[in-house]
């Protein structure tokens, strides 16, 4: 490595660079995404309050477990599944469900992007805009299905408080 310019040579040719501006440009790239991420576990966090406090069983403290990079893909179908079983345990039943959809799309559009980017970079960026369409979908489904949630359950509590 030449210590005066940053760059890092082999056999006298430039091979890479230490600039300090690349590797913040490489770890913005790589901490962009995982800030709507955040977002999304947070709604899927407080959907799952919402559900339990009416008598269903969804997980709470186990979906953050989306950030963790293999497992996460997995657990964000177990999630799905686990989501609808509580809402079918539940004393509610909400009218939407095309949060259930959206989201099966959008986790299968996730795996099959993978794929994608090993037969072409072309087949991987639509099917990566699509997971991400799906993907918007459906957390603004489940924002819905949280806000009816809410608002079925204050309707139960009312009817059945005492007069």
């Amino acid at each position: 490595m030449d210590e005066y310019t940053g760059f890092i040579t082999w056999g006298g040719r430039v091979v890479g660079s230490l600039s300090i501006w690349h590797w913040l440009i490489v770890f913005l790239f790589i901490l962009i995404p995982f800030i709507p991420l955040g977002f999304y576990v947070r709604s899927y966090q407080r959907a799952a309050a919402v559900l339990n406090s009416s008598g269903g069983n969804a997980p709470m403290a186990s979906v953050w477990l989306l950030f963790v990079p293999i497992v996460g893909i997995a657990w964000y179908f177990v999630l799905l599944f686990k989501l609808r079983e509580a809402i079918a345990l539940s004393k509610i039943s909400p009218k939407r469900s095309l949060w259930w959809t959206y989201g099966l799309i959008a986790g299968s559009l996730y795996v099959v992007s993978f794929i994608g980017f090993g037969v072409s970079s072309l087949v991987g960026l639509v099917l990566s805009v699509a997971w991400l369409t799906f993907g918007i979908m459906h957390w603004i489904e489940l924002n819905a299905l949280r806000r009816e949630l809410r608002g079925s359950e204050a309707l139960a509590a009312q009817t059945l408080k005492p007069a």
